[in-house]
């Protein structure tokens, strides 16, 4: 469960119809058990937005509407 963006960055506009692949990466996991998150999307290999994100992850079975 991501808790707060922690910086974005926006490259190149996306369009309807463009396929977006992203990436996300785990970066480390601090004391208090949030994990750093590292994502980037991209189209046709060109970058279009990289963010950083952070959170502590949850099981499943919390969720209302699996």
């Amino acid at each position: 469960l991501i808790h707060r963006v922690v910086k974005s960055g926006f490259y190149d506009f996306v369009f309807p119809g463009d396929r977006i692949d992203l990436e996300v990466q785990w970066l480390h996991t601090g004391d208090s058990g949030v994990r750093m998150y590292k994502g980037t999307g991209k189209v046709d290999g060109k970058k279009k937005i990289a963010a950083q994100l952070e959170g502590k992850p949850v099981r499943l079975s919390t969720l209302e509407d699996v």
